[in-house]
């Protein structure tokens, strides 16, 4: 699925969004997201399509690395039942992730049809800060988790 959006989204990298929907994502503000959209005047229906596809993405990537957070935390259960515990809570907090992109998502289709004002890019910023946070803990976690056997010695 993350291929199937990358390669969608290829159209999206201009030089107001070098970074594709990301960069619209993270605009922040109406006047970088009005920048963005008029960067994808030919490819506007594009961008709406990555981000309906990344409906149910959102759902296989906080599912996928909640459940690998769950197991990182039994490898991790020997170090203590904290760092075992933690795990936990970052599997639930991918879920919270995934909330957050369904609110993003919203918010950038709401601008994409012209509610370019405040309150939606802020939104969506800050939105995708704390998703990607919460992706990035779980994911180190998941990481650490796999080496969890070799860190002790």
């Amino acid at each position: 699925m993350s291929v199937v959006l990358k390669v969608q989204g290829r159209s999206l990298r201009t030089s107001a969004a070098p970074l594709g929907i990301l960069s619209f994502e993270f605009a922040g503000t109406p006047a970088k997201a009005r920048m963005i959209i008029e960067s994808w005047a030919d490819v506007r229906f594009v961008a709406c399509w990555n981000l309906f596809l990344d409906f149910p993405y959102l759902v296989f990537y906080s599912t996928t690395i909640g459940l690998a957070c769950v197991w990182a935390g039994e490898k991790t259960q020997s170090r203590g039942r904290t760092l075992a515990s933690f795990g936990i809570w970052l599997a639930w907090g991918q879920w919270l992730a995934g909330g957050l992109d369904t609110i993003e998502n919203a918010a950038l289709l709401l601008i994409l049809r012209g509610f370019i004002g405040a309150p939606w890019p802020q939104l969506a910023w800050s939105c995708a800060l704390v998703k990607f946070s919460i992706i990035a803990l779980g994911t180190v976690y998941v990481i650490l988790g796999c080496f969890s056997r070799h860190l002790g010695r």
